[in-house]
């Protein structure tokens, strides 16, 4: 029965899921009470990351919804070494359950395949979902194909006119991340264009200055790129009279303010008379 409701939870959306579904099975079955069930998880993302301090949230509403004892366990910065380390620990400690993520398969391989071997039920999340069923965890949580994603990106890229990109990438070595990055570079190669992967650190102060000053070229910024919309698809307004207005334009709708990126979402905004668009 186990299997099987492990087995169906490669559709579920969330951590929250995967963790409810693991304690309340092993409930279920008589195993042991689920305030006695114990789930490791163990991740490369720190819960001071901003994505990751989702994943945290998800993984502490399960433990109080299911009443499992849940310990989320990471690395303090992306080190796959040491993210291999603690999931040996963990392991040491015979686990209901153990959740991992597997940004680097050759690194962690050793780690998983002998949580896989002590018999304990191992879900992977957001990163390595076919490495994840090569070292024998089959059960996934997360997206799927991060370099098709990557091919998407490129493709609208180069349809816009933008050949020349650069793919800040925070944790160099991290397949998910890389394969995004290869499939920008490949959707971008039949147009012409061109990538620099930019390694920084999860800091904003080096995301801005690595990623924004020091690659960074004018031709290449998103105002350039506003223009060269503008210059294109954006006239057609001005052909029924309309005037652009506002670059970008800021919407304030129940009292919550949101700015229309002319950029990144190709809009415009304009009026015509008293009446103001953003389109």
């Amino acid at each position: 029965m186990l299997a099987k409701m492990l087995e169906r939870l490669k559709f579920a959306p969330a951590a929250i899921a995967a963790l409810g579904l693991m304690a309340g099975a092993a409930s279920a079955e008589g195993l042991k009470a689920a305030a006695d069930v114990k789930i490791a998880v163990v991740v490369h993302g720190n819960s001071s990351d901003a994505y990751w301090s989702v994943v945290k949230r998800g993984v502490d509403d399960a433990a109080r919804d299911t009443g499992a004892q849940v310990q989320y366990i990471a690395p303090q910065v992306f080190d796959s070494v040491e993210q291999a380390r603690l999931i040996e620990a963990a392991v040491a400690t015979h686990p209901d359950g153990l959740v991992i993520s597997i940004p680097d398969k050759d690194a962690l391989a050793t780690a998983v395949k002998s949580a896989v071997d002590a018999g304990i039920p191992v879900i992977n999340i957001d990163s390595g979902e076919p490495q994840g069923a090569e070292l024998g965890v089959p059960l996934y949580v997360g997206t799927t194909s991060e370099y098709q994603a990557g091919i998407r990106a490129g493709e609208r890229l180069a349809a816009a006119g933008v050949l020349k990109v650069a793919c800040i990438n925070h944790e160099v070595g991290n397949i998910s991340l890389d394969q995004r990055c290869q499939g920008i570079q490949d959707g971008l190669k039949p147009a012409g264009g061109t990538l620099d992967v930019v390694a920084v650190s999860q800091d904003p102060a080096d995301v801005t200055r690595r990623g924004l000053l020091e690659w960074g070229r004018p031709q290449d910024t998103a105002r350039a790129a506003r223009r060269r919309y503008q210059a294109g698809r954006g006239r057609r307004p001005l052909k029924d009279g309309w005037t652009i207005t506002h670059d970008p334009y800021t919407l304030v709708v129940g009292g919550v303010k949101a700015q229309a990126d002319l950029g990144a979402e190709r809009v415009i905004a304009a009026e015509r008379g008293v009446d103001q668009i953003a389109v």
